[in-house]
């Protein structure tokens, strides 16, 4: 005869079962919690996946056109000859942007002397 071990049924005491009972409920209770971080974590992930998203649309462009934005010098000037404003960037030398006077802004500047005496300031 030999002895062999077996995993079957046994009837619970009432003891373990008020245990079980308290297990569950503090299960119950982590499994709420892990929820809550898990949707936490959720958003701060897509909120991160959206922004190198964002980037990678950004980066394709400027290599698509060869061309980024950056902050550059420029020099605004009013002709009152040719009676137009420009900008001219500095780094380039290229006009980027040009009007014509209006009737006011030539008597305006008319009206100006041409160097100010900047010593009463």
């Amino acid at each position: 005869m030999s002895q062999e071990k077996r995993t079957l049924p046994v009837k619970l005491t009432n003891e373990e079962i008020q245990d079980k009972g308290r297990l569950v409920a503090a299960k119950s209770i982590e499994l709420g919690r892990l929820e809550i971080e898990k949707k936490a974590s959720m958003a701060v992930l897509t909120e991160q996946i959206k922004q190198v998203k964002a980037q990678v649309v950004e980066l394709s462009a400027q290599i698509d056109s060869g061309e980024e934005l950056r902050s550059v010098m420029c020099e605004r000037t009013k002709d009152t000859r040719k009676g137009e404003e420009i900008v001219v960037r500095n780094d380039t030398g290229a006009v980027i942007f040009r009007k014509k006077l209006s009737k006011e802004e030539l008597d305006l500047m008319s009206q100006q002397p041409l160097f100010e005496d900047k010593s009463a300031f």
